[in-house]
């Protein structure tokens, strides 16, 4: 279902004469940067911690936080997820602003990662269970 802002908003683009007539309206896009950095800040998190806890190299982790790095892949999103302690709404948040594909619980490899999330695990016991499963971990390089 739409929110009514959205719907809102799709109506007033339907309709407009010019494209003044909405554009102010729209936000603009929030980077994936940006958006880490506020939930560290929301969190009391340090980028070298979440960082280490994601288990990604600390030069490219950097390169994320920075905004040097404008598109992480997927697998980078939720091991940032994962390492923040996102639960399911935050974590599609993420992966929708970083243009990534949410989370399908109809797909066997989204349904373990959702679960994943719902337990709290950490990355590398997400990975553990990936494995288990026959799915690709989000390490992919570690088994």
């Amino acid at each position: 279902m739409v929110d009514k802002k959205t719907e809102r908003l799709l109506n007033d683009i339907q309709f407009a004469r010019q494209v003044e007539d909405f554009i102010d309206a729209i936000k603009p896009h929030q980077t994936v940067a940006d958006h880490l950095n506020r939930l560290m800040e929301q969190r009391s998190l340090k980028s070298l911690d979440v960082i280490h806890k994601a288990d990604i190299d600390p030069g490219y982790g950097h390169e994320i936080f920075s905004g040097k790095k404008v598109s992480p892949s997927r697998n980078y999103l939720l091991r940032l997820a994962f390492a923040l302690e996102l639960d399911f709404k935050e974590t599609q948040r993420l992966l929708a602003i970083g243009k990534q594909g949410t989370l399908y619980p109809k797909e066997r490899r989204d349904a373990v990662i959702i679960y994943c999330l719902e337990k709290k695990y950490d990355v590398m016991a997400v990975d553990e269970l990936l494995y288990e499963c026959d799915e690709e971990p989000l390490n992919v390089g570690r088994f």
